[in-house]
C-alpha cells in the first residue's frame, strides 16, 4: 500500500443511496385550488410545513364570499420529494 492510498477512507452513504442517482433539491413551484376557505388553506399550509423542506415563497389568494382559495409556492425538493408534495396537497384540492 502506498502512501497515498493509506490515506483514503471508505465513503459513507446513507440507505436510501443509489448510484448514479441525483438528489439535488431545486426550487419547485406547486399551485393548488383550495375549498374551504381560511381553514382549508390553513390546513394545507400546515401540511406544507409538515413536509420538512424549505420553503422559498408562499403566497395565498382568498376572496371573501367565493368558494375556493388560492395557494401557490416554491419548496426546494428533489423530483420524488416534489411528486409526494403535489399528492399530499392534492388532498385539499377544490
Amino acid at each position: 500500500m502506498t502512501r497515498a492510498e493509506s490515506h483514503i477512507r471508505p465513503l459513507t452513504m446513507s440507505e436510501d443511496y443509489a448510484p448514479g442517482a441525483v438528489y439535488s433539491r431545486i426550487p419547485r413551484r406547486h399551485s393548488v385550488t383550495i375549498s374551504g376557505g381560511v381553514p382549508g388553506i390553513s390546513r394545507a399550509i400546515t401540511e406544507l410545513l409538515s413536509f420538512g423542506r424549505r420553503i422559498c415563497s408562499l403566497s395565498v389568494e382568498v376572496h371573501e364570499g367565493v368558494g375556493v382559495s388560492g395557494l401557490s409556492c416554491t419548496v426546494l425538493t428533489t423530483a420524488a420529494e416534489a411528486d409526494q408534495l403535489a399528492k399530499a396537497l392534492d388532498k385539499f384540492r377544490a
